[in-house]
């Protein structure tokens, strides 16, 4: 049986669930105090969607941000369970689009961390003592 992620990968699976966790915690968060734009929040409401059952664009908005912080934390246990030098190539590429996706469309704080899981992610990939993963 092969060795459960290096110490690279944990550290990077660590950062990236720490990230999922800073994102929910941050919506949750958010959630309990007054909307500095009432009124945005409310054409949210009422704006309706129909896909099989109506619901609302804040109700789309809310759940699409629960699951990716969820998705992130899992996607930071999967990174640290890293087994093969394939996963750690699929969880680079990931990595890398996430981080491609915060440049683009988040704070630069979202960016940097970010940033930073996917370079030690590169790093692992590039260092040889880090490479005794199966293949």
């Amino acid at each position: 049986m092969t060795r459960a992620g290096t110490t690279l990968d944990r550290i990077a699976g660590a950062g990236m669930t720490a990230i999922g966790l800073g994102h929910t915690s941050t919506h949750l968060v958010v959630e309990w105090l007054p909307s500095p734009h009432p009124e945005l929040r409310a054409a949210m409401a009422e704006a309706l969607l129909t896909v099989g059952n109506e619901v609302s664009i804040l109700q789309v908005h809310q759940g699409l941000s629960l699951a990716m912080g969820a998705l992130l934390m899992g996607f930071g246990v999967q990174i640290a369970r890293t087994r093969t030098k394939v996963d750690r190539a699929l969880h680079t590429t990931l990595a890398g689009v996430v981080c491609a996706l915060s440049m683009t469309f988040f704070p630069t704080f979202v960016a940097v961390l970010t940033t930073g899981v996917f370079l030690v992610l590169v790093g692992a990939m590039l260092r040889p003592g880090e490479n005794r993963l199966a293949d």
